[in-house]
């Protein structure tokens, strides 16, 4: 039987060898076990049906048993929740008006709808309860927020400035206020006559001094 001969630059090398492939299993493992780091884009932090089903799947540990780490990045908007995803500082954009998406789509950036998370349109108009405006007509040449350009909410302002013009009113005009609460703020003080809302929110009460259109 041929047996094989080390010198002591071979056991050197043999040793120096085991000791690299130690430690590659074990960065190699922690590397496997570390979880998946996911930057989720959030455009309201008081909805009910945005940010609370991230806190939620996080305190009940839903995440961690994906092998998923999340990592909240609340926007303006869909608009700046979008050119978010565009420049890759968000990888997963959710509650993102379908305007939104399209309108950046059309434009060439490379954005994809994954799923659909609420079907059907949940906005609505609302206004200060002793407000003098009753109908669509009301609402020609005052201000109506909402939240970034490009947004959903954006494309329903100047949806309704068109529809307005068409009726040979003054076309309302479209003020940009950023989050829902800083829009909510606008009404109380005055300073909108009215804004779009996007499904319900612990701060917009319904017996309260606002009132639905």
């Amino acid at each position: 039987m041929k047996r094989i001969a080390f010198g002591p630059k071979g056991f050197r090398f043999l040793t120096l060898m085991a000791i690299w492939l130690c430690v590659f299993s074990v960065t190699a493992a922690s590397v496997l076990a570390a979880p998946l780091k996911v930057v989720v884009g959030l455009p309201h932090r008081v909805l009910f049906s945005v940010a609370v089903a991230v806190y939620v799947a996080e305190e009940r540990g839903f995440f961690k048993e994906a092998g998923i780490e999340i990592d909240p990045v609340f926007t303006k908007g869909g608009g700046e929740t979008v050119q978010g995803v565009v420049s890759g500082d968000i990888n997963v954009a959710m509650a993102t008006g379908l305007f939104a998406v399209l309108g950046a789509f059309e434009k060439g950036a490379p954005v994809a709808i994954v799923a659909a998370e609420i079907t059907g349109m949940d906005t609505f108009w609302y206004t200060l309860s002793n407000s003098p405006i009753r109908k669509l007509e009301d609402v020609a040449g005052r201000k109506i927020a909402f939240s970034t350009p490009g947004s959903s909410s954006h494309m329903a302002v100047l949806a309704l400035a068109d529809q307005l013009k068409a009726m040979g009113l003054k076309p309302s005009v479209a003020v940009s206020l950023g989050g829902l609460p800083d829009a909510f703020t606008g009404v109380r003080w005055h300073l909108l006559c009215s804004t779009v809302w996007k499904r319900a929110s612990s701060e917009l009460s319904y017996e309260g001094p606002i009132s639905l259109r």
